[in-house]
């Protein structure tokens, strides 16, 4: 007869409890929508990318929290525009948006302090980072173009400090 020691006994127990399968229970269910369009654009005649200078601002410009300055134009062009949407605007999107604000935080590599990159459209409405674009930034697709236009801004959380300030964001088209 085989005799089970007390080492042998934790082998043996951990043995079955890896072959008993866990039992879990559902916390929350998580529902997916969307839809798939046919909708396209020709971007910025195939140059998405763009770079927008800020420019030198002082800080005292933006002293406390909330004042803006920098503020720098730039446009989207759409050519080529494709699908039954009417109406197009740019979703910025970035997993670092800032929660409470919707800007978008200064990158790693800044030494500037207290300062967030905001984008405006053209009625001076803040279109936040990671939300639906303001329903004031759709443009109408006329003959299957448009052009969009925004302005970034530095925009102060504090008394700002200076040194470099960059930041950097996605796009995405969002259609009705």
């Amino acid at each position: 007869m085989k005799k089970l020691t007390i080492s042998t006994v934790p082998v043996a127990i951990a043995a079955l409890i890896a072959i008993v399968p866990a039992a879990h229970a559902a916390d929350g269910t998580l529902n997916f929508t969307g839809n798939i369009t046919a909708n396209s654009c020709v971007i910025n005649a195939n140059s998405p990318n763009l770079n927008i200078d800020l420019g030198n601002v002082p800080a005292s410009a933006l002293a406390s929290a909330g004042q803006r300055a920098g503020q720098s134009a730039f446009q989207i062009a759409l050519t080529g525009c494709t699908g039954g949407s009417t109406k197009v605007a740019a979703k910025f999107e970035s997993g670092l948006a800032d929660p409470t604000t919707g800007h978008l935080p200064l990158d790693a590599s800044s030494t500037a302090k207290n300062v967030q990159v905001a984008i405006f459209d053209t009625t001076d409405t803040d279109n936040k980072f990671g939300q639906a674009p303001a329903p004031s930034a759709y443009q109408t697709l006329t003959g299957g173009a448009a052009t969009l236009n925004y302005s970034a801004w530095y925009a102060a959380t504090g008394a700002a400090t200076v040194g470099t300030a960059n930041a950097n964001a996605t796009y995405t088209l969002s259609y009705q």
